[in-house]
């Protein structure tokens, strides 16, 4: 199933993401301060992004880096497919919960280019 993105409120929306993960990411990556650098640290080798009480995205390189419970999929394989880590870090509604999601980097670049889309910037 292909993911969608809708900008509700301010805020980035994505289909099949439950805990608002990838939509942080998409906030995050997408920021006046971040949007130059998206082709750059969002390329296969790149370093991603961090913010402070936002979250990461971080480059999957070696299985040891892939987050519970993908680590506990076989299929997901970082030596073979362009593997992301999107961390979510805890906020008002779950304030001790960090959340995770991991997607294929082709999948994370097209839903930033949605994501631009819907800013007005692509």
């Amino acid at each position: 199933m292909r993911r969608k993105v809708t900008l509700e409120d301010g805020r980035f929306c994505v289909t099949n993401d439950p805990h608002h993960v990838i939509g942080s990411a998409l906030d995050l990556i997408t920021n006046n301060r971040n949007r130059p650098l998206i082709h750059e640290r969002l390329a296969p080798d790149g370093d991603g992004f961090t913010l402070d009480t936002l979250g990461t995205v971080a480059r999957i390189y070696t299985r040891e880096d892939l987050p519970e419970p993908w680590d506990q999929d076989p299929a997901l394989d970082p030596e073979k497919t362009e593997l992301w880590a999107l961390y979510r870090d805890p906020d008002r509604d779950a304030p001790y919960i960090s959340h995770t999601a991991v997607i294929t980097g082709d999948e994370l670049r097209e839903l930033v280019v949605q994501a631009l889309k819907l800013r007005g910037d692509a």
